[in-house]
This record gives C-alpha cells, sequence and structure tokens, in this order.
C-alpha cells in the first residue's frame, strides 16, 4: 500500500514538473514584446527624426547668416572703377523670379581667385542642385583686369565659384532707388532712369529654404543693405 501511494505521488509531480507554457501564454507573451518594442522604436525614430529637423534647422540659419554676411560686406563695398559703378541685378534667366543674379566691382577681396588687393569682379548667382529639389548659391570673385572689357566677359559660370548656401527654394533681391521706389532689376549700363554709372543705394535680401519641421511650409530670412558709396537711382 504505501510502496503504490508513493509511485502514484511521484506521478503526479513529474507531470508537473513537465508542464510547459501554453500556445496562448505564448502568444500573449509575444503580442507584449511586440507592443513594447513597437513603443521603443516609435520613440526611438521619432526622437531621430526630431534630432535631425534639429540639425537641417540650423544648418539653414547657418547658410542664411554666411550669406547675409558675405553679401553685406560684398555691397557695402562697392567701389567705382573710373569714376563709375558697376552693377547688374536681376532675375536669373533659367527660374524668373525664383532666383536674382549680381554682378558688381568691390573693393573686397577674400582672396579665393589666388590674388589679394585691387579691385573685385564679384558674381552671385545660383545653380540647380542635382536632385531638381533647389538651389545652390554660388559666390564667384576676380580681379578686375586693366582692360575694361574684362569687366564685360559673362560671369554667370561656375567655374572658379564658390558655394556659399545649399537647398534654397529662392533668392531674390529688390534695389531701391533714393526715393524709396524698388526695382527687380538694375543695369549701371544702361540709360534707363539716369542708372548708368550708378548703383542703388539700398539693396533688400530675401531667402527661402525648406522647414524641415513642415513640409509645406518655408523659412524666409531678409534684410536690407545700405550702400553709402552708390551714387544713388536716379530722380
Amino acid at each position: 500500500m504505501n510502496g503504490g501511494a508513493t509511485v502514484t505521488g511521484s506521478t503526479c509531480n513529474e507531470k508537473t514538473a513537465a508542464r510547459g507554457f501554453t500556445l496562448v501564454e505564448i502568444m500573449l507573451a509575444v503580442l507584449i514584446l511586440g507592443i513594447v518594442l513597437a513603443t521603443l522604436y516609435t520613440a526611438w525614430t521619432g526622437t531621430l527624426r526630431v534630432a535631425r529637423e534639429g540639425d537641417n534647422l540650423d544648418k539653414s540659419y547657418a547658410m542664411a547668416r554666411v550669406v547675409m554676411n558675405h553679401l553685406s560686406e560684398d555691397l557695402e563695398s562697392l567701389a567705382p572703377r573710373d569714376g563709375e559703378f558697376v552693377f547688374q541685378g536681376g532675375p536669373q534667366d533659367a527660374w524668373e523670379d525664383s532666383f536674382t543674379k549680381l554682378r558688381f566691382v568691390s573693393s573686397r577681396r577674400l582672396g579665393l581667385a589666388g590674388t589679394c588687393g585691387g579691385l573685385s569682379d564679384i558674381t552671385w548667382f545660383g545653380v540647380e542642385d542635382s536632385d531638381g529639389d533647389g538651389w545652390t548659391l554660388m559666390r564667384r570673385e576676380r580681379m578686375c583686369r586693366v582692360n575694361e572689357e574684362d569687366t564685360r566677359h559673362d560671369p554667370f559660370g561656375d567655374k572658379d565659384a564658390h558655394i556659399v548656401a545649399e537647398g534654397l527654394r529662392s533668392f531674390t533681391c529688390r534695389f531701391f532707388e533714393r526715393k524709396g521706389e524698388a526695382h527687380p532689376e538694375w543695369d549701371s549700363r544702361s540709360d534707363t532712369r539716369n542708372r548708368r554709372g550708378t548703383a542703388p543705394p539700398v539693396v533688400s535680401i530675401r531667402l527661402e529654404f525648406d522647414d524641415p519641421g513642415d513640409p509645406q511650409g518655408v523659412l524666409v530670412f531678409m534684410t536690407k543693405v545700405f550702400i553709402p558709396r552708390a551714387a544713388g537711382g536716379g530722380s
């Protein structure tokens, strides 16, 4: 009798020890694990997205500061050549009102052309990004030559030009006369409104970048540059 009882008890313990997880328990555990992993993944990707947007925003602000600082100093250093200013500004043909190209003679030199001193023939213009999703703003400087014709070459090529900003949506300038009237174009070679040999006293600059936090949004940066040495913009 005692032996039989002992055998029965041993069998029950073995059955209890051998019992594992049921299918329902395993599926429930997998479900909970999936929820935890999904929550962690969402939080991680959200953190990465915010960090990436922050980096892109900082990059846009940094590029805008560089453009405004360099272009403002270039314009403030406008200098007459042979008693007249050389200044051309207007829409870049390929993009109409989205981009302005500039060309002028300035006493400011960054030495990017390999020579320091003297007057600079400076151009600012745009080049379309390789993905077609924006524009790259370029700056090109070359030393003014003795020959007058050297300042009338076609300067808006990217040879020897340097990148100032990338991913622009637009870069536009407006040119003000002394009475405050704004124009989208200015050409010191023209006789229109007594502009020949003159530069605009004030130039407004507007930059637009895509907003990294809003696919439909835009970041806008604006400033005005006063050119004390300019001869004025007509009567």
